[in-house]
């Protein structure tokens, strides 16, 4: 499994940068600094990957109207516009189009907060996690952008998911995988009962999150198989 504000006094308000890395809001000034405010109104998503708890590096994807079928990635670390790539549309059937600024509501949760509820969630379900990976769009008919945070073990794979609203910090979607005990063999006959799926609505894969904002030029059936 975006962010809306009102005015850009928004950008005045504190961003700070953590240990792990830097914050969405830090990211952001950062881009702002290096186009200009105007670009930023056509910011669609944004998303940072193996977050302990910030992610190093910050991808953000501009939408141009001229060219609708292509998006702009740029890459942020270090304080430092570090790369940029072209995202075509065909190749990703779930790119955000929406824009995360300039709308009715204020975004509210800079990451370090969606760190912090994301948190406390896990400590709720019982999980211990290494790495979170982040993700900020619109999807579906969400009233604000949401933060999809993706938690994953050492060894990289999920062990759960939380979606919080931006604007409010409420929880709008969390998925918490139970621990998988050993199979038991089938009787002869007996059929395997199928696990309950996430909601599709989310990409519930690190892969394919990363593969989202990758500039990767695979197609989507190959991203599928992954």
């Amino acid at each position: 499994m975006g962010a809306r504000i009102v005015t850009w006094v928004w950008f005045a308000l504190a961003g700070t940068i953590t240990a792990g890395g830097s914050s969405a809001l830090e990211a952001l000034r950062v881009l702002e600094s290096a186009l200009g405010p105007p670009a930023l109104g056509n910011l669609v998503a944004m998303a940072g990957f193996d977050g302990d708890d910030q992610p190093q590096t910050w991808r953000l994807l501009i939408k141009n109207e001229a060219t609708p079928d292509v998006l702009q990635e740029y890459v942020v670390t270090g304080g430092k516009v570090t790369g940029s790539n072209l995202i075509k549309r065909a190749d990703y059937a779930d790119l955000p189009d929406k824009p995360l600024l300039g709308l009715a509501a204020a975004w509210g949760v800079d990451s370090p907060e969606a760190y912090r509820i994301a948190d406390d969630e896990a400590i709720l379900a019982g999980i211990s996690f290494a790495r979170l990976h982040y993700q900020l769009r619109f999807r579906g008919a969400d009233r604000a952008p949401t933060w999809l945070l993706t938690f994953a073990d050492a060894a990289g794979a999920e062990v759960g998911q939380v979606v919080i609203d931006s604007a409010t910090g409420a929880i709008a979607y969390r998925h918490f995988p139970p621990a998988t005990p050993p199979a038991a063999p089938l009787a002869n006959g007996e059929t395997p009962v199928p696990v309950p799926a996430a909601d599709p609505l989310y990409s519930s894969k690190p892969v394919l999150l990363r593969h989202f904002f990758s500039g990767v030029r695979a197609r989507r059936e190959e991203r599928m198989r992954d």
